[in-house]
C-alpha cells in the first residue's frame, strides 16, 4: 500500500463494505468507478469487462453533462481492442474513446489482467476539456493494482455466470426444439425399461397403442419382433435402426412400423433404458401388397403372353421349316428317282457281264487253260466276289433313303397342317423317328411295339411336334450320362377304353423330384444357358391338354429312367373343338 493515498482507499473500502452488509452486494464496482472518476477528476468513466474483442459486461459512470450516446447495434458490442496498452497509460492529447465514439481532450486507459497474464478487463476515465494529473492518475492506477482480486474474483464469476446462462439457454431451447418435436410429429417415441414398461410415450404413441390413463398399466408387448430379440440387438449398447416392428391387437388393430431403438446402459454395461421411435408404414405396406399383387398378375399376364409368342413364332418356323422340308424332300425325289432307274439298269447290265465273264472262264478251262492267273494279274478276284454284295448294300441305301424321304415328306405335310383328321400313331411315330435318326441313333436303340393300330382324330402335325420333342430329350438324358454303351428309347402303343395310349420310355437318369412339380411350366429347363429354351415340354403339354383334351404326364420308371404317358381320345369330344371347327 505504500504510495497510496489512506483517505481515499479507506473512503473505497467502506463504500465497498457498506455495499456488502447494507445492501447484500458482493461486489459494487459502480461505487467504485463513481468514487475513482471524482477523485481523478474525469467526466466519464467506463469498465469494460472483455472476452476479445467483445464487451461482456460494462459499467458506465459520468459526471451529468450531455451524456454519451451510445451505438446501437444488435450484435455483442465490440471495443477497438487496438486502443488499449499493454500497461495503464495516461493520454493527455485529443483522442477518441475506446468506446461510443466520444471526444476526450485527455484520458486514462488501464488494462486489467488474471492471474494467467490474460486480459480480462479495461478501465478508462476521460475528460471532455480538461487535462487529467498525473499523481491522482498514478494513485488511481495504484488502488486498481491493490483490488487486484476483487475484479478477478468478478470476471470468474461473470465467466461461470455466462457459461451458466449459455447452457440454460441452450438446455431451454434444445428441450422446447424437443417438446415441439415430440408433441408435433407423427411418429410414436417412446422409452421402455428391458421388463416392457413404458416409462415415456408422447400424444401420439398414446393414441396409437391405445393407452389408459395410469402409466403403470402401460406396457410395450410388440407382435413381432419380441422383447428378447429388440433387447439382444441393443445388448452392446450400439443404436438398432430400420426394423420392421408390428404393433396392436384385436381391438386396436395391427399396424406396421419402422423403428429405431437407442439403449441406455449403467456403469455394468447392462441396458436399463431402450428409446424407440416408430414410423408408421402401414399403408406403405399395403400399398406395396396391393402393388405386389398388381405386378404378379401382370407378370404372370407377360409370361402368357411371351409363351403364347414364343408358341407362335415357333409354329410359324416348325411349318416354314416343314413347307422347306417337304420342297427339299421333293426336289432330292426327282434325282433319286433317275438315279435308282440308272442303277437298276447298271444291276441287269452288271449280271450280264459276270454271266459273261463265268463264260469266258469255263471256256478257257475247257481248252486246257486257267483263269486264276489272269484274275490275279487283272487283280479282280476280290471284285469279283464283292460286287454282289456291294449292290445288295446299294439297293437297301436306296431303301432308307426313299423311306427318310417319304417320312420326311408325310412328318412335314402342309395339306392337313392345323385340321382335325383321322391319322395313324404309329405311321407318325416312325415318320418322327427317321427324320430324327441322327439325334438318336449315336446314343440309343430305339424299339416299338404297336399294338394300337386304328385311326385316331388328331392334329398329325402337332402330334409330330411332341413325339419329336420327347425323343430328342430322352436322347439327351442318355447322351448327358456319358455312357460307353447304347441306352435305350422305347415306344409303346395301345388302345385303351376310348383312349389311345402312347408310352415314350428310356434307361436315362430319371427326372428329379424335385423338377416333377415344375415340368411342364413355361422356359424351365436344366440345360446349360442358351442350349435349351424350357418351351418343349411346356408347348407338348398345351398340345396334349388343350388341343387333344388328352393327358401328358411324366414318371420314373421303377427299373430307371424316365417315361412319358400321352393318352388322347380316339374321338375328339365335338363341344371341345372352336366354334368355327364345330361349323
Amino acid at each position: 500500500m505504500t504510495g497510496i493515498d489512506r483517505a481515499l482507499l479507506h473512503k473505497i473500502n467502506t463504500e465497498i463494505l457498506h455495499s456488502i452488509l447494507k445492501k447484500g452486494e458482493k461486489y459494487n464496482l459502480k461505487h467504485l468507478l463513481k468514487l475513482l472518476r471524482e477523485y481523478l477528476g474525469a467526466d466519464i468513466g467506463f469498465w469494460f469487462f472483455i472476452d476479445g474483442p467483445v464487451i461482456m459486461s460494462m459499467i458506465l459512470d459520468e459526471s451529468g453533462g450531455a451524456g454519451v450516446r451510445l451505438p446501437l447495434s444488435i450484435a455483442p458490442p465490440e471495443i477497438d481492442a487496438s486502443g488499449i496498452p499493454e500497461v495503464p497509460r495516461l493520454f493527455q492529447s485529443s483522442l477518441t474513446a475506446l468506446y461510443g465514439g466520444e471526444k476526450l481532450s485527455s484520458s486514462l486507459r488501464i488494462p486489467l489482467y488474471s492471474e494467467d497474464r490474460s486480459l480480462i478487463a479495461v478501465i478508462e476515465f476521460g475528460s471532455y476539456s480538461g487535462v487529467l494529473p498525473r499523481n491522482r492518475a498514478a494513485q488511481v492506477i495504484g488502488i486498481t493494482r491493490y483490488l487486484h482480486n476483487i475484479y478477478d474474483s468478478v470476471y470468474s464469476d461473470m465467466r461461470r455466470f455466462e457459461t451458466n446462462r449459455k447452457l440454460r439457454s441452450d438446455y431451454s431451447q434444445t428441450e422446447r426444439q424437443f417438446r415441439v418435436l415430440l408433441e408435433n410429429t407423427h411418429d410414436i417415441v417412446l422409452s421402455f425399461s428391458p421388463d416392457g414398461r413404458i416409462l415415456t410415450v408422447n400424444d401420439v404413441g398414446r393414441r396409437a397403442l391405445s393407452l389408459g390413463e395410469s402409466p403403470e398399466s402401460w406396457i410395450f408387448d410388440p407382435v413381432s419382433p419380441d422383447m428378447r430379440f429388440i433387447l439382444d440387438m441393443v445388448k452392446d449398447g450400439h443404436t438398432a435402426g430400420d426394423i420392421e416392428v408390428i404393433l396392436g391387437d384385436e381391438k386396436i388393430g395391427v399396424h406396421y412400423f419402422l423403428a429405431s431403438f437407442s439403449p441406455e446402459m449403467d456403469i455394468h454395461n447392462n441396458v436399463v433404458v431402450v428409446h424407440g421411435i416408430f414410423k408408421d408404414i402401414s399403408e406403405r405396406v399395403e400399398s406395396q401388397k396391393s402393388l405386389w399383387e398388381t405386378n404378379l398378375e401382370l407378370t404372370q399376364a407377360k409370361q402368357l403372353l411371351e409363351s403364347t409368342q414364343l408358341h407362335m413364332v415357333q409354329q410359324e418356323k416348325l411349318a416354314s421349316i416343314g413347307q422347306l422340308a417337304a420342297g427339299v424332300a421333293h426336289e432330292i425325289n426327282n434325282p433319286l428317282g433317275f438315279i435308282m432307274s440308272n442303277h437298276e439298269t447298271l444291276k441287269e447290265y452288271l449280271g450280264k457281264i459276270l454271266r459273261y465273264i463265268d463264260l469266258l472262264e469255263s471256256s478257257l478251262e475247257s481248252a486246257g487253260g486257267k483263269a486264276s492267273p489272269l484274275r490275279a494279274e487283272a487283280k479282280a478276284g476280290k471284285a469279283l466276289e464283292r460286287v454282289s454284295s456291294l449292290v445288295e448294300d446299294c439297293d437297301e441305301g436306296f431303301s432308307r433313303i426313299t423311306k427318310i424321304i417319304q417320312s420326311l415328306k408325310d412328318f412335314s405335310r402342309t395339306e392337313s397342317r392345323g385340321e382335325l383328321s383321322p391319322v395313324f400313331v404309329e405311321k407318325l411315330l416312325e415318320d418322327t423317328l427317321n427324320v430324327s435318326r441322327n439325334s438318336w441313333k449315336y446314343v440309343a436303340e430305339a424299339t416299338t411295339d404297336f399294338k394300337l393300330n386304328s385311326p385316331v382324330e388328331a392334329y398329325g402335325d402337332l402330334l409330330n411336334q411332341v413325339f419329336m420333342n420327347i425323343i430328342v430329350n430322352a436322347a439327351q438324358a442318355i447322351q448327358g450320362q456319358g455312357r460307353t454303351e447304347l441306352g435305350t428309347i422305347r415306344i409303346e402303343t395301345r388302345r385303351e377304353g376310348n383312349d389311345a395310349v402312347i408310352i415314350i420310355s428310356d434307361d436315362g437318369p430319371g427326372i428329379p423330384e424335385e423338377h416333377m412339380r415344375k415340368l411342364f411350366d413355361p422356359f424351365f429347363t436344366t440345360k446349360p444357358i442358351g442350349q435349351g429354351t424350357g418351351l418343349g415340354l411346356s408347348v407338348s403339354y398345351d398340345i396334349i391338354v388343350k388341343k387333344h383334351t388328352g393327358v401328358l404326364s411324366a414318371e420314373n420308371s421303377p427299373e430307371g429312367g424316365a417315361r412319358f404317358i400321352i393318352r388322347i381320345p380316339m374321338e375328339q369330344p365335338r363341344d371341345s373343338l372352336p366354334v368355327e371347327e364345330e361349323l
